[in-house]
Parts: C-alpha cells; sequence; structure tokens
C-alpha cells in the first residue's frame, strides 16, 4: 500500500524520512527499555523471551558485546535448562558472522 501513490509518480520522500526517523528513534527506546527489563529480571520467562527475541536472526541490531552482556546476564538463571542451550546455540554462530562482517576476526 505505501508504494501505491509512488506508480503514479508521487514521491513523499521527505515524509518518509521523517517517519522512518521517528521509527527508529521508537525502536532504540523499546530496545532500551527490554535491555533494562532483561537486566532486573533475569529470571523471569519473558525476560528470557525478550532476549531470545533480540538475539535471532541476521537482522538484529544488537552489537556482540550486548549480546554477550545478554547471556552473562540470563546464565545464571537459566544454566542448566534446554532454554539457554537453544540459546547458546542459536547466538554462537550468529555472533561469530557479526564479528567476521565488523572485522573483529579474520576471514582467511
Amino acid at each position: 500500500v505505501y508504494h501505491l501513490p509512488s506508480l503514479e509518480g508521487k514521491f513523499h520522500t521527505e515524509e518518509g524520512i521523517a517517519l522512518a526517523n521517528k521509527y527508529n528513534e521508537l525502536s532504540d527506546k523499546i530496545l532500551e527499555h527490554t535491555m533494562d527489563y532483561i537486566h532486573k529480571n533475569p529470571k523471569s520467562i519473558i525476560a528470557f523471551d525478550q532476549a531470545y527475541y533480540a538475539m535471532q536472526g541476521y537482522t538484529t541490531t544488537l552489537s556482540v558485546p550486548q549480546i554477550e552482556d545478554l547471556l552473562k546476564t540470563l546464565t545464571p538463571s537459566w544454566k542448566g535448562t534446554y532454554n539457554l542451550g537453544v540459546l547458546e546455540c542459536s547466538t554462537e554462530g550468529f555472533v561469530f558472522c557479526i564479528m567476521i562482517a565488523k572485522g573483529e576476526l579474520p576471514c582467511r
């Protein structure tokens, strides 16, 4: 739907940029509050699920140190559980890929 005006040669670039900037600002605030909640409630399944969601996929906005921090925060409360094992396995390869992409690890 958002692309329909462009089919008629109408472009709303200025409005689109403003909307994207507002979206990014709100996304940053949501992430900030989510991280705060996880750090304050590491035993909560909600905190665990939010961390899992934030760390998954190749579109995550988390940095390697943020991912490592979340794992460090959750591990004491979830050590030995199936959930933590899945989280560690699913993020391990992803963290490695991020580090290579950022030049933090050599790719040979």
